[in-house]
């Protein structure tokens, strides 16, 4: 008799591997073998087979024969191998997939050449970094992530960044930069002692941002930039004093010179900084997720170091405006400006010229995002930069009783469907704060397992990061597990569509913009706090509530919904949900209700948030634009500006390029009518980063949400 296997290939029967399968099964239930089951079984088989009088037959009916057989002997026996026949079956049809998915990359037809708006699936170079994506993505799903959630996966949870769950990595970091050059680290297989330059600050710091990137998979964020490039600056400006004082004998023409020097290599560092970063590859085939921190200038600093800053800040700034060759607006690194009153914030602030420099930049490159001093002590504890693109640290006081920001990370991310939670509801409000309850319980639980897979990784596995100071200084057999407790790391449980969860919920949205649907909205996100702040206190790890980007997830949401679901009109309707808090994008409103109405979501969503408005063209509107940011320094802790940096390579035409009649992904020039995609520079925040349309094409949906952006500009 010959058996037709699952790829229709025939093979001989072999009666033999009967009793290997009823042998497990029973040895499963009862912890050992019983021969004697195990000939009952093959005999019953065996029997039925002849009965039948088959010469051919299908590997599935074989395997509903030896369940129909234990069955007779034994039930619960029969259930372990109906289990570990469904286990076999999910071990082939994830192979199944992973090599169909494989074929995918190859042929730039994969969903995973585009789900990244920082990494172009179109280019060969990328295709190893691809398949390495979909490859870990299989191991987690075999090996990592039980089978009950992975039956929620995309349903009622995401699990970010999948393809690293089940490996020794971690999210976004703060980078503790200035500890590292101030003590000398191992770069490789190279000792690195303190710079003597700000030149060799800078080209140093390139190189540091690529090596950590290429150990972790989130964003990496150097902080307070400004106050820690100080000292090196001061060295260089020393170097340019000795050199004057060797050709010139007029002290104060020595000071002219030397400062002159300073100046031209401040302005080329930051040059070289700017472009560095955009050659720069990581072992994933990414440009480094990377954000820097502008922080204020130090008022308690000597005059002299106020100087310097100054210069820095202009310098950062001013190369940005600049932007690439032609023009062209860079996509990283992100740029995240800090207001403060009494710093730079109003006229009559000493450095207000250097807030009123950064409008100018945001007007034309859309970065800087601005971090609010006041709001971001209010809401995180204390002042620090985002790491990454959003996500926030709560507060951590060290064994000194000084608040430590640099040097902490954030170790996962898995996000709730609001939305689908609240269709499955029906209207029925206790029916969803239920189901909400149950959706934590498995995002804690995830972030549980992969704490308990990075708590064994030992400081050797990632020198860079637990040896030479970027997170921590460990000796090489140390474990990381006390850097993911007390707070030091965060593990965030992000959440999608709130405005989308309202209207399902209770028919009205966001865009009600009545008291009661405000309450609606604070009632669903102080549940998701509280659930945060009681799972932090219980378990001292740093769980946190966290407003996900959603680039490509709030399509994902949304298809699956409407496969499950149906189209639901005002709910899933536009083909994507909203990112986490935000007003409706589609909908008019002014800058400053729209800050208003986010203002308390944003600040319950501690762990990671941004408040965006969009403003199209405000190069020729700046003092508009400085009020807006003005406005959201008591509303926010985290603001994002959406402008426009387009740009025609074809007739040099600079401002906002439209999708053309009945497209979303196809842009024209206004002027010259071009549409060539290698001659239009297309820049769009997608999420908490800018993505170059066309360099680095993104799913549909967010193409399609990006085209019905409402201005908000002068909206009442």
């Amino acid at each position: 008799m010959q058996v037709i296997k699952r790829d229709s290939r025939r093979k001989e029967f072999i009666p033999e591997r009967i009793l290997t399968a009823a042998g497990k099964a029973f040895t499963e239930v009862y912890g050992k073998e019983d021969k004697s089951f195990n000939n009952l079984v093959l005999t019953g088989v065996l029997e039925t087979l002849k009965q039948r009088g088959e010469t051919i037959i299908p590997i599935e009916e074989i395997q509903d024969i030896i369940v129909d057989q234990i069955k007779l002997l034994d039930n619960k026996v029969a259930l372990a191998y109906i289990s570990y026949r469904e286990e076999r079956t999910f071990e082939r049809d994830k192979k199944g997939e992973l090599d169909k998915e494989i074929d995918n990359i190859i042929n730039a037809v994969s969903e995973q050449t585009n789900s990244n708006g920082n990494l172009d699936g179109s280019k060969i170079q990328t295709i190893r970094a691809l398949i390495s994506n979909v490859v870990g993505s299989n191991y987690s799903q075999r090996h990592k992530i039980p089978k009950k959630y992975l039956k929620k996966h995309k349903k009622s949870i995401y699990i970010h960044d999948e393809t690293y769950f089940g490996l020794p990595l971690f999210n976004c970091c703060l980078v503790d930069w200035i500890s590292m050059f101030e003590n000398g680290f191992d770069l490789g297989t190279t000792l690195i002692g303190t710079p003597n330059s700000i030149e060799t600050a800078i080209n140093v710091l390139s190189q540091v941002a690529s090596h950590i990137s290429s150990n972790t998979y989130g964003g990496t964020t150097f902080p307070t930039l400004i106050t820690g490039l100080t000292p090196y600056a001061v060295k260089s400006l020393n170097k340019h004093r000795a050199v004057g004082k060797k050709w010139i004998e007029d002290v104060l023409k020595i000071e002219e010179y030397a400062w002159d020097r300073l100046g031209k290599e401040i302005e080329d560092s930051m040059q070289s900084l700017e472009y560095e970063v955009q050659t720069l590859m990581t072992s994933r085939a990414e440009t480094p997720f990377l954000t820097l921190g502008i922080n204020n200038v130090d008022l308690n600093a000597s005059e002299e170091d106020q100087k310097i800053q100054k210069m820095i800040t202009e310098a950062i700034l001013n190369q940005r405006i600049k932007g690439l060759t032609g023009g062209v607006t860079p996509v990283f690194p992100k740029l995240v400006y800090q207001n403060t009153k009494g710093n730079n914030l109003n006229p009559g602030d000493k450095y207000y010229d250097l807030f009123k420099l950064a409008v100018v930049c945001s007007a034309h490159r859309q970065y800087p995002d601005y971090i609010n001093t006041d709001k971001a002590i209010e809401v995180t504890g204390d002042y620090k930069e985002c790491m990454g693109c959003r996500s926030f640290l709560g507060s951590y006081i060290d064994k000194t009783g000084i608040y430590k920001t640099a040097g902490r990370f954030n170790f996962g991310v898995i996000s709730i469907n609001l939305v689908r939670l609240a269709i499955e509801a029906d209207r029925n409000e206790d029916s969803f704060f239920k189901s909400l309850h149950e959706a934590l319980n498995d995002c804690k639980d995830l972030l549980m397992i992969r704490y308990d897979i990075l708590k064994n990784v030992k400081a050797k596995q990632a020198p860079i990061l637990y040896m030479s100071g970027a997170i921590a200084k460990l000796n090489a057999e140390d474990t990381i597990e006390p850097l993911l407790n007390n707070g030091y790391a965060s593990a965030s449980i992000g959440y999608v569509g709130l405005h989308n969860c309202l209207t399902a919920l209770y028919g009205k949205g966001l865009d009600d913009r009545t008291e009661e649907t405000s309450k609606r909205a604070t009632k669903i996100m102080k549940y998701l706090r509280d659930y945060c702040d009681e799972q932090k206190d219980k378990t001292k790890i740093g769980f946190s509530l966290y407003g996900s980007p959603a680039e490509t997830l709030a399509t994902k949401f949304c298809v699956e919904d409407v496969k499950d679901f149906g189209v639901i009109d005002g709910v899933n309707d536009n083909g994507y949900y909203e990112n986490s808090f935000h007003y409706p994008s589609n909908e008019l409103i002014s800058p400053f209700d729209k800050l208003d109405l986010e203002s308390e979501s944003s600040s319950l969503s501690s762990g990671g948030a941004i408040s965006f408005v969009e403003l199209g063209d405000m190069t020729k509107n700046l003092v508009a634009l400085e009020d807006i940011i003005r406005y959201s320094y008591d509303k926010t802790h985290f603001l994002g500006i959406s402008s426009i940096s387009d740009k025609c390579l074809k007739c040099g035409y600079t401002g906002e390029m439209f999708t053309k009649e009945n497209s979303d992904t196809e842009f024209e020039c206004p002027v010259c009518k071009n549409d060539d995609k290698m001659l239009l520079s297309i820049i769009r925040k997608l999420c908490g980063y800018l993505g170059s349309i066309f360099e680095r094409p993104v799913v549909n949906g967010k193409m399609k949400e990006i085209k019905n952006r409402k201005n908000n500009k002068g909206c009442n």
